[in-house]
């Protein structure tokens, strides 16, 4: 078993202090990818600890394509918020990247129905729903096509627009143009 191979285990095992003087010793801390893979390990395992040490202590680079398929795209699933907003401490920027032709992540969140992601996206790091998009329309349409009531309340309550979307319409198509009515 390699050096990587042993730490990645380590990580998915939820071991904190075993880790550090490997990563230590290690060449691949001078591997932006390594780094990024064990990165991965510890968002998929949610090892929150190795997670932060990671992006403290080798602050691997968050333009990069393997960061954002890797890393980005595996802390907006489901039961991995707490993962997400770490990464927006370090990377703030992150909130509104285009993570994949889904979209940021509030569309991430929306198309999955994760409603903690989303209510941290929207309540607590104050994000604008009108600048997200999902398959490249507002997130306010996919939500009334799926009849997602949480959600749409979610929405509507930080202001996402109906007028000039096609919101109307497909909650019509799903049969739940009740959602659309705030309380």
């Amino acid at each position: 078993m390699s050096n990587i191979d042993t730490i990645t285990s380590l990580i998915e095992q939820g071991q904190v202090d075993p880790v550090k003087p490997l990563l230590a010793t290690s060449p691949t801390t001078h591997d932006d990818n390594a780094i990024i893979m064990l990165l991965h390990a510890s968002i998929e395992s949610m090892n929150l600890d190795i997670m932060r040490y990671l992006l403290d202590t080798y602050k691997p680079n968050s333009k990069s394509p393997l960061f954002r398929d890797k890393v980005s795209l595996e802390s907006v699933g489901h039961g991995k918020t707490e993962a997400f907003k770490i990464l927006t401490v370090y990377h703030p920027s992150i909130l509104t990247w285009h993570l994949s032709h889904f979209g940021d992540a509030l569309g991430h969140a929306v198309l999955t129905d994760n409603f903690p992601l989303a209510h941290f996206i929207l309540d607590e790091a104050g994000c604008d729903p009108n600048k997200s998009q999902l398959c490249y329309r507002p997130t306010i349409e996919h939500t009334a096509y799926w009849g997602e009531y949480e959600m749409m309340q979610l929405l509507l309550k930080h202001g996402a627009r109906i007028n000039g979307t096609k919101t109307l319409y497909e909650a019509m198509q799903s049969g739940s143009v009740d959602m659309l009515v705030t309380t």
